[in-house]
């Protein structure tokens, strides 16, 4: 897998590219993910269309510091997109804080994005002080990560996520956990004009539908799907139901 030099930092992705330029989806991972987080829709794309999942700096093989604030995710975004220079339509694909990097860019730096796919998102991500505090003084918890899937979910699923998260040190979740608690694009959502894919799992316990149905009920122009018996990571839980919604949202 490649790595490109952004900012003379050396960040890592995946990229699934066809000839075809029909257009491309750039997906951007979690809190404490990696590329990993979308090995299920890097290698099923939309007929025609470039994909590039990215570990963003700080996380999976990419060197770098962590982000201090989604505007500062954002740029990073911005100056990736330059560089790369995919073929348009180009589709900002975010899960989780992915999410609201992927609002933030759109807002803030319009001309590099085209359209949206949110995942397990919102316009404001509040964390639990109680998880924040823990992660604070270093501890992290397993339980975390597994009440981000359905119930009755494969457990070898959850072992494999979980597994992901153990490999990080407690800094990285914290960092990544903050960010997200202090973001809130909420009063900006009217002044993104690009069309919008919206999903989440009726399971979500880290971001409940409200918070899509708020999404929806706020973005001109917006396509939601409530995904049953999935949780926050239901683009690894349902797989071919998220892929044929993104499939069906770009053509």
């Amino acid at each position: 897998m490649p790595f490109i030099s952004i900012n003379d930092v050396n960040v890592h992705y995946q990229e699934n590219r066809d000839d075809q330029n029909k257009g491309s989806i750039v997906f951007i991972h979690g809190s404490g993910g990696s590329i990993e987080s979308w090995r299920f829709q890097i290698i099923d794309l939309p007929p025609g269309y470039t994909g590039i999942a990215v570990d963003l700096p700080g996380h999976g093989s990419s060197e770098g510091q962590l982000f201090k604030s989604v505007d500062e995710a954002a740029t990073f975004m911005k100056d990736l997109l330059a560089k790369l220079n995919l073929p348009r339509p180009l589709y900002l694909a975010g899960h989780s804080m992915g999410t609201a990097i992927s609002l933030q860019c759109a807002r803030y730096f319009a001309d590099y994005v085209d359209g949206l796919i949110l995942i397990g998102g919102g316009a404001k991500l509040r964390v639990d002080p109680a998880v924040l505090e823990a992660l604070a003084q270093g501890r992290t918890n397993p339980e975390f990560t597994r009440r981000a899937f359905a119930v009755g979910a494969p457990e070898e699923l959850i072992s494999r996520q979980i597994q992901a998260a153990q490999r990080n040190p407690a800094s990285v979740p914290y960092a990544d956990l903050s960010l997200c608690d202090k973001f809130d694009l909420r009063s900006e959502l009217p002044n993104i004009l690009y069309p919008a894919l919206v999903i989440v799992g009726t399971e979500d316990l880290l971001t409940p539908v409200k918070y899509s149905e708020y999404l929806a009920q706020n973005l001109p122009n917006v396509v939601l799907h409530i995904f049953e018996n999935a949780g926050h990571y239901v683009m690894l839980e349902k797989p071919e139901l998220v892929n044929q919604a993104i499939k069906d949202f770009v053509v």
